[in-house]
């Protein structure tokens, strides 16, 4: 695991995912992004309530910002995500 919490204090845009969708061959595997986060502030040792959202902002508005998305589909991560 990168160091998370210096790279986001640096001002880098960290975004968490996981490579396996619905995995026939990996049975624990599903496409629930509140796992990847959740597992993210655990692994980066971030379980602050500023380190709870900025795990949701990982997995929402970050990841959306180094996918080719629309300003549409980012207002509505953002209004979607938790405390928004």
């Amino acid at each position: 695991m990168s160091r998370v919490p210096e790279l986001m204090a640096a001002g880098v845009n960290v975004a968490f995912g996981h490579d396996c969708g619905m995995e026939l061959w990996y049975g624990v595997c599903c496409d629930y992004m509140l796992e990847v986060a959740h597992m993210g502030l655990h692994v980066a040792q971030i379980a602050s309530q500023k380190g709870i959202r900025t795990c949701f902002d990982a997995v929402t508005t970050n990841a959306a910002k180094v996918m080719p998305v629309s300003q549409q589909l980012m207002e509505c991560l953002r209004s979607a995500a938790p405390g928004a």
